[in-house]
């Protein structure tokens, strides 16, 4: 994902990549770059930009972070998030964020209990730190989005995840289907799921929050494998494609998968033939919002 505008209208601000946390999976690892000073990226909001998210590594480490909420309110946009894993989000900071500016959270969270979320985060109480800063956003009235990753060792859970969400009043929550990069590109075989296996639990819990009133997307799915539920797919980054995408009608609004899953599962679970042509789906409030699990910034 880019610090530069999108078309869309939004921008990810870029904090850099330290973190609290040691995810098996982050797509982060490894990268030695720097992001453009702060300044600079604020400087490049324009006057079609109305939102925009703090990502980072963990961007609740940076003690600037409200004058950089308060400058990116002041800079035009109207809504503005933190990506965030939820250590460093207490009742006071969530306040003081949210009197600089701040409209929205999305928090990082695997699953609805502390064994499974802290396997995934390599960091013994994660998830108690998550469910603190969950409730002090909503407690300070700042909208709460979730982005949960699906994995070998989660993805059952997801429709209890979603159910514990729901009960929480959350706004949305997406699953996202992460991508071959950083420390997961090393880790395959012990973390991807099979999407055959994975997906239709993340559907279940998708159908099941739509019917508690929760919005449940996902994203990095290949619309094949979404089957009468393609309305749900956040926008993707492209991947690569099996050779029986090649004559599929929804490809260029596919993202595809990774080349190591192909090489791992194969290409069995693809077929054009359940991908029929369809618009665009429409566009929902939240949809734009996401910043993504485990991004990696380019």
């Amino acid at each position: 994902m880019s610090s530069s505008a999108e078309a869309q209208g939004s921008i990810t601000l870029d904090l850099g990549r330290s973190c609290t946390n040691a995810c098996l999976f982050c797509a982060q690892a490894g990268i030695t770059t720097s992001p453009r000073p702060m300044q600079e990226q604020l400087e490049a909001i324009t006057s079609d930009v109305r939102q925009g998210c703090f990502v980072g590594g963990e961007p609740t480490l940076a003690p600037e972070l409200e004058s950089w909420v308060r400058a990116a309110r002041e800079a035009g946009l109207t809504r503005v998030g933190v990506q965030t894993n939820g250590a460093h989000l207490d009742a006071e900071r969530a306040r003081g964020l949210r009197d600089a500016g701040l409209t929205e959270v999305e928090l990082t969270l695997h699953a609805p209990r502390a064994d499974a979320h802290d396997f995934l985060t390599a960091t013994p109480g994660s998830f108690e730190r998550a469910q603190r800063a969950l409730d002090a956003a909503r407690d300070a009235g700042l909208g709460v989005r979730i982005a949960s990753g699906l994995w070998r060792s989660n993805f059952r859970l997801a429709p209890a995840l979603t159910a514990w969400l729901a009960a929480r009043d959350v706004d949305s929550q997406a699953y996202f289907v992460a991508r071959s990069a950083g420390r997961l590109r090393g880790s395959v075989a012990r973390l991807m799921p099979a999407l055959g296996m994975a997906l239709p639990h993340a559907l279940r819990a998708a159908s099941e929050g739509r019917r508690a009133g929760l919005l449940v997307l996902i994203a990095g799915a290949p619309v094949c494998m979404l089957g009468p539920h393609q309305d749900l797919a956040l926008p993707s980054p492209s991947r690569q494609y099996a050779s029986t995408c090649m004559e599929c009608p929804r490809r260029n609004s596919c993202p595809g998968v990774d080349g190591d899953y192909l090489e791992r599962f194969g290409e069995l679970e693809f077929s054009a033939a359940r991908a029929p042509a369809a618009g665009e789906p429409p566009t929902q409030d939240w949809r734009r919002a996401f910043a993504g699990i485990g991004s990696l910034m380019r």
